[in-house]
């Protein structure tokens, strides 16, 4: 059962969705600490902004040094990491591949064959700058929001709230004492699958609503080891300490569940599925 404290809750439009944070009453003052870490990520690691560091990173010419965020900084390493350990099925260059088959717009004038990069074409110089040894695209939508979740709750945390909730459109993390229940939702968006959370953090995957079919072949957003579309029908959802881990494993475990769960031991973490079957065919 989750704990019946009187939770406060405030919500804002970031990231593509809806952010909302939960905390105790008398903690209101918090929140904007919150909406900070969030816009912070929001800012640096949107694709769709011109302005933010994943489109700097993507419309630079090969050599030419970047001056970019710290934190834009530690999350490719992060993502490095885990591309190392997935044996490249977490891969930040799956840019070129998403818009390719629309799931992500195309960059002014931009020619797809000129994007020859791929992670490892990205050399990290220091905590604030990096260099493309060739044109690259890339795209965090598979770990910006959950470190977008885990930048909050350090945020929240340092600025005196010791329990809450953040959930960025289904990432989310409950942090301090308290328990959470939620219901995961279905292969079509419908809340279905109910667990209880403490202190840690869930995502979840799935992409039965969201493909296209392009030239004969169905296209999903979830991209396997050769950039072909990967299809589920159901969800899959990681449950982990960390936000960040969560979302970047669902999409490792939507491809190799039996590698991601061995992975997940590692960081404390395991994953869930849920079959799903529509009748509307």
């Amino acid at each position: 059962m989750a704990d019946l404290e009187l939770m406060v809750r405030r919500a804002r439009a970031l990231l593509g969705t809806f952010v909302e944070i939960a905390l105790p009453a008398g903690s209101e003052g918090c929140f904007e600490s919150g909406f900070e870490a969030i816009g912070l990520v929001h800012d640096r690691m949107s694709f769709h902004s011109k302005d933010s560091d994943v489109s700097l990173i993507n419309a630079a010419e090969p050599g030419r040094v970047l001056e970019v965020d710290e934190h834009f900084v530690r999350v490719l390493r992060i993502a490095e990491a885990l591309r190392i350990r997935t044996r490249g099925l977490f891969d930040i260059a799956v840019g070129r591949a998403l818009v390719r088959d629309g799931f992500l717009p195309r960059p002014d004038r931009t020619n797809l064959c000129n994007f020859t990069g791929n992670a490892t074409d990205i050399e990290i110089v220091d905590d604030r700058r990096l260099m493309c040894k060739r044109r690259i695209l890339i795209d965090l939508g598979g770990i910006a929001k959950g470190y977008a979740v885990d930048l909050a709750v350090a945020a929240l945390l340092e600025s005196g709230a010791d329990r809450g909730i953040v959930n960025a459109g289904g990432d989310l993390r409950v942090f301090g004492p308290i328990s959470h229940d939620i219901h995961i939702r279905n292969g079509i968006g419908q809340l279905a699958h109910p667990t209880s959370l403490r202190d840690c953090a869930i995502a979840t995957s799935s992409n039965y609503a969201n493909r296209k079919k392009l030239r004969g072949k169905v296209r999903t957003p979830h991209k396997g080891p050769s950039g072909q579309s990967v299809l589920i029908d159901g969800t899959i959802s990681v449950i982990a300490p960390t936000c960040t881990i969560a979302d970047a494993m669902t999409k490792v475990a939507m491809t190799d569940a039996a590698l991601a769960k061995a992975l997940l031991a590692d960081y404390g973490g395991h994953v869930i599925s849920h079959a799903f079957k529509s009748t509307a065919h």
